[in-house]
């Protein structure tokens, strides 16, 4: 039996996970079993691209839940700002509008997120967690950071689209020619 990476050299062992034919020079010894090249490379690839997808799981959870607390404390400033008996008068108008602000960062942040956990959008993603930043920093800047450095793992990433076979392009009947 010849090894399927080297045709001139005896295959010695089988690699456990593919049952590949490989001689001594092309086998990796992991623990008591034997693997070939491309099942480790392989193994390799798909551990880091778990390790990735974990970090842009915790960097969307970071930035929803910054979202929330912001939402909930920009909600907290508007009510504390208003007074309930004289309302007009006695309104604290700077501080009903920060509430109001924070809550839409809260949003911004919560919803941007949400597309960090979807792995769509990348852009939109990156916006929505660095609003959860302004807010809550000790939140924010680890999400934006680990949503940052996940770029690859979205789906959104340079992918072609192509119309489907059948498809026409409709007749332009106001053109000028």
């Amino acid at each position: 039996m010849k090894c399927i990476y080297h045709p001139e050299a005896e295959a010695t062992v089988t690699c456990v996970n593919c049952a590949s034919p490989i001689c001594p020079n092309c086998s990796v010894k992991a623990g008591d079993k034997t693997y070939c090249q491309a099942c480790i490379n392989k193994a390799f690839v798909e551990k880091k691209k778990r390790s990735r997808s974990v970090k842009l799981t915790i960097g969307g959870i970071l930035g929803i839940i910054a979202g929330v607390i912001s939402f909930l404390g920009g909600i907290g400033l508007i009510s504390d700002g208003i007074d309930k008996e004289f309302w007009y008068e006695s309104t604290n108008w700077t501080q009903v509008g920060w509430g109001i602000t924070i809550m839409v960062l809260g949003i911004v942040a919560t919803v941007g997120s949400i597309f960090a956990l979807a792995k769509k959008y990348f852009g939109l993603a990156l916006a929505g967690v660095t609003c959860a930043i302004i807010p809550f920093w000790f939140l924010g800047i680890p999400a934006l950071l680990l949503v940052a450095f996940s770029k690859d793992d979205f789906d959104s990433a340079k992918k072609e689209i192509k119309p489907p076979d059948n498809y026409h392009q409709p007749l332009d009947i106001f053109r000028r020619d």
